[in-house]
This record gives C-alpha cells, sequence and structure tokens, in this order.
C-alpha cells in the first residue's frame, strides 16, 4: 500500500511530505519528485524563521506551511531542506519544446530569505548553504526515461484547469473600509493594482475586488467530461508503461482557489483516486484528519519584508 495525501491546496503537500518523513515512509533525502500540475510551482516564499530549523519537527512544518507558504511557493523550500535532487514536472503541453536545467537554492541571510537561481556562481559554487536541483519539465509523449520517483505530486488541475483562476479575488469589507476605498486616491491597493481595483456594494455589504496586476490572457485550460477521462485514464496508463512506484504520493484538490474548476473537481478526484488504488494500492487519506491546521493561523507578529527574487534566467 503506497500512503497517499489527500490536500485541499498545493502547499499543504510540503507538510504532507514531512508528515510522511516523519512516519517513517520517506526518507529526508529523497531524490526524485514527480510533480503533475498545470503549473510549476517553483515561487519562491518569504518566510520568518529558518526553513531547516522548521523542518526538525512537524509543528515546525505545520507552522511554516501555514504562515509562509503559498499554493505556488512550496517546492523550493523542500528543495533546500535537501528532500529532492530531481522535479519532473509533468503537463499536458508546452508553447515550446521543454528542456532540463540545473538549478539552485540558497538563503541570503540564516535560511530566511531564500533564492533560486540557474546561475552557479551567483548561487556561490564553493556554498555550503546550496541545494542544486535538476528541473525537468516534460509531457506524457517524451520518451526519454524517467528515473526514480519517490513521490508523486498531482495537481487535479493537471486534467482540467479553469483559466480565470488565481486572475483576482474579491473580498468583503466594513463600510469604513469601504469608504476609506472610494475616498482616497492613494489608497494601497490603488497604488499597488491600479485602476483594476474595484469596489461595489449592495448597500449593507461591500466588497473590494483585487485583480492579479499584469496577468496575460488566459488560455483554455478547461476541457469537457470525455476529455477529462480520456486525461485521467491516458495518465494512469502512462504511470504503469513507465513503472512509477513512489513511496508516497499526495493529491492536491485546488478546488478552493479555483484552479480545478468548481464543477469537475470531484469527478476527477474520483476518477484518479479509483486508478491509484487499482495500480498503486494507494491508500488516501485527508491531511485535515491528520494534523489541524487552525492553531497555525494566528497573527504573526514578525512582518515579511519583501526582498527581490532571483529568479531563473
Amino acid at each position: 500500500m503506497v500512503p497517499l495525501y489527500l490536500v485541499e491546496e498545493h502547499h499543504e503537500a510540503y507538510l504532507a511530505w514531512n508528515h510522511a518523513i516523519a512516519d517513517g515512509v520517506l526518507p529526508p533525502r529523497a531524490d526524485g519528485l514527480l510533480h503533475v500540475d498545470e503549473h510549476s510551482d517553483l515561487g519562491v516564499p518569504l518566510v520568518r524563521a529558518p526553513v531547516r530549523a522548521a523542518a526538525r519537527t512537524l509543528e515546525g512544518c505545520a507552522a511554516l506551511t501555514y504562515r509562509d507558504l503559498g499554493i505556488a511557493t512550496f517546492i523550493v523550500p523542500a528543495i533546500y531542506q535537501g528532500l529532492f535532487r530531481r522535479v519532473v514536472w509533468l503537463r499536458q503541453r508546452f508553447a515550446a519544446p521543454p528542456r532540463p536545467e540545473t538549478l539552485h537554492v540558497h538563503a541570503h541571510v540564516d535560511g530566511v530569505r531564500l533564492a533560486l537561481t540557474d546561475d552557479l556562481a551567483r548561487a556561490g559554487a564553493f556554498n555550503l548553504d546550496r541545494r542544486q536541483f535538476v528541473h525537468d519539465p516534460r509531457t506524457e509523449a517524451d520518451p526519454r526515461p524517467l528515473g526514480p520517483v519517490d513521490v508523486l505530486d498531482i495537481d487535479l488541475d493537471y486534467f482540467s484547469c479553469d483559466p480565470n483562476a488565481g486572475l483576482g479575488v474579491t473580498l468583503e469589507v466594513t463600510a469604513r473600509e469601504y469608504a476609506a476605498f472610494l475616498a482616497d486616491p492613494y489608497h494601497p491597493l490603488r497604488c499597488r493594482c491600479g485602476p483594476q481595483a474595484q469596489a461595489s456594494s449592495d448597500g449593507a455589504r461591500h466588497w473590494l475586488h483585487l485583480p492579479e496586476p499584469f496577468s496575460p490572457p488566459p488560455a483554455a485550460l478547461k476541457v469537457d467530461e470525455p476529455e477529462l477521462r480520456r486525461r485521467v485514464d491516458a495518465f494512469a496508463a502512462w504511470l504503469t508503461d513507465r513503472a512509477v512506484r513512489p513511496r508516497v504520493i499526495t493529491v492536491c484538490r485546488s478546488r478552493r482557489s479555483g484552479y480545478t474548476p468548481g464543477d469537475q473537481w470531484a469527478q476527477i478526484e474520483a476518477l484518479l483516486l479509483g486508478a491509484l488504488r487499482e495500480r498503486l494500492g494507494a491508500a488516501p487519506r485527508l491531511l485535515a484528519d491528520l494534523i489541524d491546521p487552525r492553531p497555525y493561523l494566528r497573527a504573526e507578529s514578525t512582518p515579511l519584508t519583501p526582498t527581490r527574487q532571483e529568479q531563473p534566467s
């Protein structure tokens, strides 16, 4: 039986991996991560505490997950922790032929300010803090050998994705904050988001609508039910053909963020879990049944200070 952690949003995969380490299922120095997702999720988080210190305990990992990590910034801290040396990113298609690249994660200050770069000189060839890994984007049609897979990480949005998800958020606010936004031409949200930031009210309730600045027009990524079923079946067959036998599986719903369409996520999950049970003997369990996130959601007195992040050139 392969343990399968079912998570609501993708940053929780980091906590699930460390739970598997604590359970003795996954070694703290694994090799390959097979990341099955519409998105690379190689963003760099802004963290309050040193990642490696947090990773020493499951409580520290939970605090890091729910206070500092986002749905696109959970792989880099796992690399810096030393968990993976290879990340294979499986996607339905790429605009241009993908190619593997060697990347480096290091910290600027005491393991807090992380950086991701493809420049070995910038990361420091003799920097003992540096973690090197190979990032290998590919599709199911790629004939190259896959290599060992310790963790199979699947986002349901790989099979069908809402192209409008993540492009903005609507927040209900007080009447005072609503009035302040309307009255202040230099409101921080106006300065940050420009004229795309909007407000609305029905007289009794008030909302602020915040876009994702500088977002390109979304691609058509949502598919119909026949194509959805075909993709799940094709992926399951691909796992068998490639003899993928992971130590641990994480499956992310992405329903609350909206990346997996709200009218499809349950069907995708049922089809995928059925295939994983049949082919890999996967034993699903909800991460929320193992670790309650609520104790880790309290406000922090230490502010996050945005810093310049290095990205692959």
